[in-house]
């Protein structure tokens, strides 16, 4: 029998858990399917007798005022349920490049004048990049923070340009790119202020300038923090609002194919182990043998790994040689 749901999330990974929650807080029937016996995706800790080992997120950004997070962590109450340790300093770099150590602080202007202090020669280029960053980090706050509000875009469209120069500006430039024009062919300063570039990539060529600002940039203003008994203790928060709030979580699920209506998607088949069952969104009707048939017939699409929520659509159209009855 087919099971009906207002929103279908596949995956459980921080992004399709959190969609999950805010839709099942929100009032709405959710249900999270994943393919893997554990839920949280890169948040998850396994064991190694008694070491605890985090597989890939091992400590959180920001949490300062302006960290586009704050309003999603304090709607779901995860600021209040889970205790962030601060980690203090952000790193240390030891390298043949340097006289004496590097120790990159928490806090912009903290870390400008160690980073101005460890390299005077480069102090115009270190100033530029501590503002750069900055301000691609204050222009996408903005952008979330208005994210939903037309007349506040209607209003201030004369001074978008200028309110959104930061990302017009380097919006095709990668991270090497940027580097250079500042510093130059000088490496010890690029190692110094981009060190823990394995956080986001191991190719500052093809990094992304604004996709290494903008985390970064968080890192400086609001400190790293390390979720006290590891990063499952978040995933598990998550997965404990989605059941709280009505929703189902399931692991071990393998979704086979999404069903679609024209342009609208309704549904999902998912695999447990070892037996196969349907889901459909909530306000459709239930299949016909008919339509069950040639469902079978074109099951082509496979359902992508990455967090998806989908919305119910209750306009039904032709999809292919699957037709409605």
């Amino acid at each position: 029998m087919p099971r009906n749901f207002d929103a279908i999330v596949i995956g459980s990974g921080l992004g399709g858990l959190t969609a999950a929650a805010l839709f099942a807080r929100a009032g709405h029937k959710v249900l999270v399917l994943e393919r893997n016996h554990s839920f949280g995706g890169a948040a998850t800790v396994y064991h190694h007798g008694a070491l605890a080992i985090e597989a890939s997120l091992h400590e959180i950004d920001g949490l300062d005022a302006s960290d586009p997070k704050g309003p999603i962590l304090r709607a779901l109450g995860i600021d209040r349920d889970i205790p962030f340790v601060d980690v203090g300093d952000l790193h240390e770099v030891r390298s043949p490049l340097f006289n004496e150590p590097f120790v990159m602080p928490r806090g912009l202007d903290a870390a400008l004048a160690a980073s101005r202090a460890h390299f005077p020669q480069q102090a115009k280029g270190v100033e530029q990049y501590f503002e750069r960053i900055d301000a691609v980090r204050q222009a996408v706050a903005m952008m979330s923070d208005h994210q939903d509000d037309r007349s506040w875009w209607l209003w201030n469209a004369p001074t978008l340009p200028w309110r959104l120069w930061p990302l017009i500006r380097d919006r095709h430039a990668t991270l090497s790119e940027v580097f250079g024009r500042l510093f130059g062919d000088n490496e010890a300063v690029k190692l110094a202020l981009a060190s823990n570039l394995g956080y986001y990539t191991d190719d500052p060529d093809t990094m992304p300038f604004i996709h290494f600002a903008v985390p970064q940039a968080s890192y400086l203003t609001g400190g790293g923090h390390y979720i006290r008994g590891g990063s499952q203790v978040l995933s598990d928060r998550l997965v404990a609002i989605v059941r709280e709030a009505g929703g189902e979580v399931e692991a071990s699920r393998e979704v086979e194919a999404i069903l679609l209506d024209g342009n609208r998607t309704r549904g999902g088949i998912a695999r447990p182990r070892p037996t196969t069952s349907g889901m459909s969104l909530r306000r459709l009707s239930s299949e016909t043998p008919r339509r069950q048939f040639w469902r079978r017939c074109c099951r082509t699409t496979s359902a992508q790994r990455s967090c998806r929520v989908t919305r119910a659509g209750a306009r039904r159209s032709r999809c292919g040689p699957c037709r409605s009855d």
